[in-house]
């Protein structure tokens, strides 16, 4: 391995016995290892956590869709025994209304924010990982 190094790796600029300069970069060069290793597990700690999060936000998104919907079933319940139903009403019109891109729930596109970062991500993470002509979309047509 040493014959692979260019020759001004292994200088001599001091006076200092060879053997305490070795040790003492080799203490130098493992330190500098292992900051590299701490920066990337904090990097994959902090992408774990956006992710984490985002994938709460998508299931959070979806709960409160879930709970909307039997809310909305509770309030058609009541307002059958009522004179009025005005949100029953309301959400025909809706339903039957013949232009349906007029009225887009906005569950549906609180859905897709999370989704449009975790495929951003996954973009990004595809780019920046080494190696990356493993997967089938990178290789050339």
């Amino acid at each position: 391995m040493k014959a692979d190094l260019p020759a001004t790796l292994f200088r001599r600029v001091s006076e200092t016995p060879p053997s305490i300069l070795f040790l003492e970069q080799y203490r130098i060069y493992l330190q500098l290892l292992d900051r590299i290793a701490d920066r990337r597990q904090s990097a994959n700690s902090f992408f774990l956590k956006i992710n984490t999060g985002l994938c709460f936000w998508l299931r959070l998104v979806r709960s409160y869709r879930y709970l909307k919907a039997a809310k909305f079933r509770v309030v058609e319940a009541i307002e059958e025994q009522l004179p009025l139903a005005p949100f029953t009403a309301e959400w025909n019109a809706l339903r039957k209304d013949s232009d349906s891109r007029q009225y887009i729930p906005l569950t549906n596109l609180e859905v897709w924010i999370p989704r449009s970062f975790i495929i951003l991500y996954t973009a990004i993470i595809h780019l920046l990982i080494p190696g990356r002509d493993l997967f089938w979309f990178s290789q050339p047509h």
